[in-house]
């Protein structure tokens, strides 16, 4: 799975990226271009019917990416990051769905 969009603040706009797999062993990918660059690591996950909870990580910085979705057309997404015994949010995203949806895929 990709999630692909910008984040915006005011007059300030920047990409961001999450990829996502499931593997053999587990969930693993990237958040923007990864540990080896300025993002996060995906180490981690757990898919429910209408969220998904995503472990990430970059050298000693720990945090969680969640994707919820609010309706058919509507997905929140909120990174956050653990500082000391708490999870900060750091970035939070809507996605909506514009345009027509193949009618097989609206059915999933």
């Amino acid at each position: 799975m990709t999630l692909d969009g910008n984040c915006r603040v005011g007059v300030f706009s920047q990409p961001m990226k999450a990829t996502v797999q499931r593997g053999p062993s587990g969930f693993s990918g990237e958040f923007n271009d990864g540990a080896k660059g300025d993002g996060l690591d995906v180490v981690s996950g757990k898919v429910g019917a209408d969220r998904m909870v995503f472990g990430l990580n970059r050298k000693q910085l720990n945090g969680a990416m969640m994707a919820r979705l609010e309706d058919k057309n509507s997905m929140n997404i909120t990174v956050s990051v653990k500082i000391q015994d708490d999870l900060i949010p750091v970035v939070g995203m809507k996605l909506k769905r514009t345009g027509d949806v193949p009618r097989d895929f609206a059915k999933k």
